[in-house]
């Protein structure tokens, strides 16, 4: 046994790391004196490892070489010979230790036959030793372009340390550098002899280095043919691809080529089969006639969550194209059965889909224009974004990884619970591997990471600072800059890839609470026509997605539908998303943990609370919302009856609705929340809240356009309108809860983005018109809550509403203070009659309050009138004026 070498590896003193490992493209040309002395100390050491002898010597370059691949030689007495190859079950057993040994060599050569070999004088030994200490084998990153100095360009393939027959390193003890024949290109078997390159392929077989570098390319598929040098493509002449090319050289300029692959080769010129071709065209001329002929036909409105799903494959779904982060979708199915008759065309007639134009006289204008952008694709991007400079790298505005760690933890615990769009072991680990290579980072991933940076200081207030070091709003500004910027460079616009929907989705959620203008509405038909595109509103499970991905389409899209539905709503337009449109079921009430990326059958779903809950509360909300909601009479939820007559949603229906609705919530949801969990507080909250809002949809009259004014002036029966007004409190007080509680302040950002308008209007109105008593003193304690935080946001006060609520509050203010006063004299016996105020509407007395006074009767719906009032300033007037106020959904 003691005839055998222990592979160790190289010693590690106690209690210390080993050393890591260097990329060895940026080790090689590295500046520093320790990297230049080791590469010195490598090269020379890989030598002396060579010239040892070969049949003696089983620590011989010649021996350790042969446990891996060629020449195949027995080593230490183990039997056979190339024990680890790649196709070999035994790889795995043997190529760690193999390259374990061949470090401890090239370890032990420097350590005993070179550093004792250096002149001068200790220290310089020293240096170098300590330097050979730290060195280990560096590592190629194949995925890394290596810089060809000689062309000026970058390419994938082997390292240049590797590529070049000479290499330059430092003499022995000193600082200037010396030329030697490089060992890592060349070996010289010491049986014969005979030199073998790297790249003599027919010594080396498989192993050969052109081999190597014709592997390494962009596209492994495609040929490695050059392309035309830059001056042949400038002077639209032909280039015969030689280095240097002949017109450069009659020219006497610098031949250089650009980088990428060649031409596709051309066709092969295969006659196909006549009868074959005239079966294909027949199929498609019959598909041209069914798409001439093809009527429009009304589709039923679909219940997201009950809809029965078709068969796997049915092309009534259309044709969905996906990979690991994109997807493509075709509605048509007569469009998709084309795109399918043409890709057999392809496959049988050896077309490629990329490439079908082999005009070699072409060949500059193919190369001059197949790297270009779509034509006003930068524009569009820079135009919507803002952007000042495609050409500017965001790598400064990353912040360091302690501040990357700090706001992932922000947008973990402040964030991620209210906007379930991510897998978040999934995004975890995305996240990790995105921060620890930022130089090499991909533009969607870059995009995602500033949305995260973005909404974590977003979820931030002023008292808590951000982890950035800067005050909020200079922090917001900057990664609001940085986050618009890098959805231009990742081409927003044509964009098909997921993880930049989803940090789309997540922006414009954060946006929400610093910008109420209408850029949120606009972006969010953006993302929703995105969304379409990629098939989101048409259910994963039709199309034999796995589970995760399913369920990450499923979210993404009801949080989609979620934004269009609010952001419509505060505007006063028509969400854009119908009912109709999609099909895509609501997600599952399951954790993240039940979800993981083997899955091929979808998990059950949990009964009681799970990480979905508040999610789920608000999307199963949103198709009876719309059912119930007030919207303009040519757009209003409509049946046709048996006389053919088209009729409202009845008050019964309605009733139904809202019950169905309630019942829901309550028996799916409410039975499980715990009021001592926080997270469950909110979502049982956000239930109670969106209960609230639509009995009072339900209840609060319509106004008919096409009735009488007589009609329209009847005021309320006295138990409606109080159950209104308690329905308005109640809604105030669930508001101030949710965003005053200290337990639950870290998602109070998110509350405020949902600001109660129309309740608040109800109530004010109500305080002006009713006695004095308790629940009047309630609703004006949550009013002034909820206006004082409103008044501290500047884009609320910019707000098109906010001067009508001021208004009715100063109304509401001045009503109060003279039933004080009225109050107060009474109890000193004395009678006063309540003044006008020079500057608002005269108001009755309460004692003189009549039933025919109902400024409640006339609050309509916002949303037919927000064109045609350029001005809001005074759409809130009390008395016999109208006030106007948005009644659909909010949460």
């Amino acid at each position: 046994m003691a005839n055998y070498y222990p592979i160790t590896g190289i010693p590690v003193p106690v209690r210390q790391d080993p050393p890591p490992r260097r990329e060895v493209a940026s080790w090689a040309v590295s500046s520093e004196p320790v990297d230049q002395i080791q590469v010195s100390l490598f090269i020379r050491a890989v030598r002396k490892l060579q010239e040892k002898n070969p049949i003696q010597d089983k620590l011989s370059f010649y021996q350790i070489a042969g446990i891996h691949g060629l020449p195949k030689v027995e080593w230490d007495g183990a039997g056979g010979g190339y024990y680890c190859p790649h196709n070999t079950f035994t790889f795995p057993t043997w190529h760690r230790p193999y390259m374990l040994l061949y470090e401890q060599c090239l370890y032990n050569v420097m350590k005993n036959d070179i550093i004792p070999t250096i002149p001068g004088s200790d220290s310089v030994k020293e240096a170098w030793k300590q330097a050979a200490e730290m060195w280990r084998l560096p590592y190629w990153d194949w995925a890394i372009p290596q810089v060809d100095y000689g062309a000026g360009k970058e390419k994938l393939g082997v390292p240049k340390l590797v590529d070049d027959s000479e290499v330059w390193i430092l003499k022995l003890g000193e600082k200037e550098k010396e030329p030697v024949p490089n060992p890592l290109y060349k070996f010289t078997n010491k049986l014969n002899g005979e030199e073998v390159n790297a790249g003599d392929k027919k010594k080396m077989g498989e192993f050969a280095l052109d081999n190597m570098r014709s592997c390494s390319t962009y596209d492994a598929g495609r040929n490695t043919e050059r392309r035309s040098c830059l001056l042949c493509r400038s002077r639209k002449v032909k280039c015969d691809r030689q280095q240097p090319c002949g017109g450069c050289i009659r020219a006497a300029s610098t031949c250089i080529y650009p980088s990428g692959t060649g031409r596709a080769p051309k066709r092969p010129q295969q006659s196909a089969n006549n009868s074959v071709v005239l079966t294909r065209l027949d199929r498609l001329e019959s598909i041209i006639r069914q798409l001439e002929s093809q009527q429009t036909q009304q589709e039923q409105p679909l219940d997201p969550s009950a809809a029965a799903l078709p068969p796997q494959g049915d092309q009534r779904n259309g044709r969905l194209a996906i990979d690991s982060t994109s997807s493509v979708y075709v509605s048509n199915v007569l469009w998709a059965s084309l795109g399918d008759e043409i890709e057999e065309l392809r496959d049988m007639l050896h077309v490629s889909p990329s490439n079908n134009d082999d005009d070699e006289e072409g060949d500059w204008q193919e190369e001059t224009y197949e790297k270009e952008e779509p034509v006003g694709t930068v524009g569009l991007n820079a135009a919507i974004m803002g952007f000042r400079s495609l050409a500017h790298s965001l790598r400064d505005y990353h912040p360091s990884i302690s501040q990357s760690v700090a706001l992932f933890e922000i947008f973990q615990t402040n964030v991620a619970p209210l906007v379930k769009i991510f897998h978040m072991p999934t995004l975890t680990k995305l996240f990790w591997d995105a921060v620890a290579s930022l130089d090499a980072l991909d533009c969607n991933m870059e995009a995602l990471l500033f949305a995260i940076y973005y909404a974590a200081i977003i979820s931030t207030t002023d008292q808590n600072q951000c982890p950035l070091g800067l005050p909020r709003h200079q922090a917001l500004h900057t990664y609001r800059f940085a986050v618009e910027q890098a959805f231009a460079r990742a081409d927003l616009l044509n964009t098909q890839n997921m993880i930049l929907l989803q940090a789309a989705a997540l922006f414009l959620c954060a946006l929400r609470n610093e910008d109420d203008s209408r850029t949120v509405w606009s972006l969010t038909a953006l993302i929703v026509h995105i969304a379409q595109a990629m098939g989101l509103h048409r259910d994963g499970a039709a199309f034999g997605l796995r589970p995760l991905e399913t369920e990450l389409r499923r979210r993404l899209w009801w949080f989609i539908v979620g934004l269009d539905q609010r952001s419509s709503e505060y505007h006063g337009y028509e969400p854009i998303v119908s009912e109709s449109s999609f099909d895509t079921r609501l997600p599952l009430n399951i954790n993240d943990s039940d979800l993981t990326a083997d899955l091929v059958e979808p998990p059950t779903e949990r009964d009681g609370a799970t990480e979905m809950t508040l999610s789920l509360i608000g999307w199963e909300s949103i198709p009876i919302v719309r059912k119930v909601s007030f919207i303009p009479p040519h757009r209003r939820q409509a049946r046709t009856t048996s006389s053919g007559s088209v009729t409202e949603l009845s008050l019964p229906e309605r009733e139904a609705l809202a019950e169905q609705l309630q019942s829901r919530l309550e028996t799916r949801y409410l039975a499980y929340c715990i009021p001592d969990d926080p997270f469950l507080f909110v979502s049982a909250t956000v239930a109670r809240l969106i209960i609230a809002r639509v009995w009072l949809m339900v209840h609060y009259p319509r106004k008919q356009v096409d009735s009488s004014k007589e009609a329209s002036a009847a005021p309320l029966q006295a138990n409606l309108r109080d159950k209104i007004f308690l329905l308005a409190l109640e809604i105030l007080e669930l508001s101030c809860s949710a965003l005053c509680n200290p337990n639950i302040a870290h998602w109070a950002w998110r509350s405020d983005t949902y600001s109660q308008w129309h309740a608040v209007a109800l109530v004010l109105s109500e305080i002006c018109t009713r006695p004095p008593c308790r629940d009047c003193d309630r609703a004006w304690a949550a009013v002034e809550i909820l206006y004082d935080r409103w008044r501290m946001k500047e884009h609320a006060r910019k707000g098109t509403l906010w001067k009508p609520i001021g208004r009715l509050m100063a109304k509401a203010r001045y009503v109060r203070e003279m039933q004080s006063v009225d109050r107060d004299c009474s109890t000193a016996g004395s009678s006063s009659v309540m003044e006008a105020s020079p500057d608002l509407p005269q108001v009755a007395h309460h004692s003189n309050v009549t039933t025919t006074l109902d400024p409640l009767a006339d609050i309509f719906s916002l949303a037919p009138f927000m064109e045609m009032n350029p001005s809001l300033d005074d759409l809130f007037l009390v008395g016999d004026d109208f006030v106007q106020v948005d009644m659909r959904s909010g949460f």
